[in-house]
């Protein structure tokens, strides 16, 4: 129990950890590329459907064109060209994204996630290059932040945790259970070494605990075989004192007569 008490906890805290952060890292991938992938797709056609409609409008606004539609996404026009020229001094477009674009990447897009971003108002952005200036060249799409969204994420995050808990405390007792068992049989098989109650291990196991056990088979054989060896010796010696005194016992008793005899002339 004691080794189950030292190693149990260890082993479920690291599987725990470990096994959670396998699974947030892979549901993040998953959900960041699979995001990405289909909000690219769905957007392209989005915008040129934008701009077939309202391309007269964005272009002749002089102060920019702006459009929010019914689910509260925000579509926000800029001139490419003096964006990258200027900066984003007012934060708009995203500078991060900005310059993830003139970096190469086509479409940039960030996801804010309520658990992560909380002073975030916004469920995520994306930019789209439509020309290489003017007024309408690029495009930014804001979304908000859905609290069904939210919600699932912070259930399904502790989903997670409880699983990923439960099938580390599971591995662990499948891990130190059998190991347990295997000590235990050492154990007792150490306790009886050399005597008659001893128990073999019977740990058949290709690692460094059936090793043990068949050490422990060999050296109950060794001691059993010198403890026979050392009864031998010792029968052997009594018998021979035994004959040594029988031999010496007919001259000692014909000395101790001579003696009284002379004794008894004087």
């Amino acid at each position: 129990m004691k080794l189950w008490g030292s190693l149990s906890w260890r082993i479920l805290v690291s599987a725990a950890v470990l096994g959670l952060l396998g699974t947030l890292g892979a549901t993040y991938l998953a959900v960041m590329l699979g995001a990405q992938s289909a909000l690219r797709a769905a957007l392209r056609p989005t915008t040129e459907l934008i701009m077939s409609e309202q391309g007269e409008a964005c272009r002749s606004a002089p102060e920019g064109w702006f459009r929010r539609t019914s689910e509260g996404v925000e579509v926000e026009a800029f001139d490419f060209a003096r964006v990258t020229r200027a900066g984003t001094s007012s934060g708009r477009p995203s500078p991060e994204l900005l310059a993830r674009m003139l970096q190469g990447e086509a479409q940039p897009v960030s996801f804010y996630f309520p658990l992560f971003n909380r002073k975030s108002s916004w469920g995520g952005i994306m930019l789209i290059r439509v020309a290489d200036a003017g007024p309408c060249s690029l495009l930014e799409y804001r979304w908000p932040i859905s609290s069904a969204r939210a919600s699932n994420s912070r259930w399904l995050f502790l989903a997670a945790v409880l699983i990923t808990t439960a099938m580390a405390a599971l591995s662990t007792f499948v891990v130190i259970h059998p190991l347990l068992q295997r000590l235990r049989r050492l154990h007792r098989s150490a306790g009886g070494l050399g005597s008659g109650g001893f128990v073999s291990a019977v740990d058949a196991g290709p690692d460094e605990l059936g090793e043990l056990s068949r050490v422990l088979d060999a050296t109950h054989e060794r001691v059993l075989a010198d403890a026979a060896r050392i009864e031998a010796q010792k029968h052997a010696l009594e018998r021979h004192l035994a004959d040594v005194a029988h031999d010496l016992k007919t001259p000692i008793a014909s000395l101790q007569l001579s003696l009284r005899a002379c004794l008894g002339s004087t």
